[in-house]
């Protein structure tokens, strides 16, 4: 039976769906029984094509999306935050995921009355596990969370952006450790004369360095002033060795400090983090 609060619901996914930008790519889901009404795919701005039109490229960023209709005018708390029942089963599912679960809460109560969301995996962390710890035992079926009135789906974009992003930021600092690992090591080794400076060796760390060149999340979302040109310069700097080159250079490899940093920051990702909180109203969630 088709209750009134899905005619809502499925109001408030048009609303949702004109609210997302247009490329974005938005799937819509039939089977909506475990709480994903949309599964988006971010996109962005690539360039132009042949005729002057816009072009845009996956991030490979996506977030599941579900999305819930108020015909009512949003009312908040008195700690100033909108008050929400959102199911323990949902989160529950939820928090299975590494991909993002954002909750939209839209107001349908006029055409122009605004959309709010909630990312529940981090809202789970930072505050229903702190507030109510055995909430997945207990017999409670749902529980009220709080989204904060500055996460606005029409002006707060960047941050479902970057939410989006974060498996994909992990994935990369994990695999850019593995190569900077193993290009440091080696370079140091031949620098000390513990490893041979040869044909083989220089083809193996210009192909750790393009490994290094070619990631993309990284670069956009890191606290350690490394951006694509850095990871340029070290490929061309590793593409400059030559059998006849000056071991002890091998050392200087063009902003170590910072790589350095970087190939640490997984040890303290809550400091990457911290971009969030600082540009985003103090919540990460």
């Amino acid at each position: 039976m088709r209750t009134v609060q899905h005619v809502t619901d499925t109001r408030a996914i048009k609303r949702i769906l004109t609210a997302l930008p247009d490329h974005w790519v938005i799937r819509e889901l039939t089977e909506r029984d475990y709480g994903i009404d949309l599964f988006v795919e971010i996109f962005e701005h690539s360039g132009v094509d042949a005729h002057g039109h816009d072009t845009y490229s996956s991030t490979g960023s996506v977030f599941h999306a579900q999305v819930k209709g108020t015909n009512s005018p949003v009312s908040f708390r008195n700690d100033g935050q909108i008050s929400f029942q959102l199911s323990k089963k949902a989160m529950l599912y939820a928090e299975t995921f590494s991909t993002p679960f954002i909750l939209i809460k839209a107001d349908l109560s006029n055409d122009h009355a605004e959309s709010y969301f909630l990312w529940i995996q981090r809202y789970i962390r930072d505050v229903l596990d702190c507030s109510t710890p055995e909430w997945r035992t207990m017999e409670q079926e749902s529980f009220a969370v709080g989204i904060p009135p500055h996460n606005k789906l029409s002006s707060a974009m960047a941050k479902i952006e970057y939410i989006a992003a974060r498996p994909r930021l992990i994935q990369e600092l994990v695999e850019f450790r593995e190569s900077y690992f193993h290009l440091t090591s080696q370079l140091d080794a031949t620098s000390t004369g513990n490893h041979n400076l040869d044909q083989g060796a220089i083809a193996q760390w210009s192909l750790l360095a393009r490994h290094i060149k070619n990631l993309r999340v990284l670069f956009q979302y890191n606290s350690c002033c490394i951006s694509r040109q850095s990871a340029i310069d070290l490929f061309n700097f590793v593409n400059s060795i030559h059998t006849g080159y000056n071991p002890n250079e091998l050392r200087s490899i063009p902003h170590r400090h910072n790589f350095d940093l970087l190939y640490n920051s997984l040890e303290g990702l809550n400091i990457i983090e911290e971009f969030i909180e600082h540009s985003f109203s103090g919540t990460v969630y």
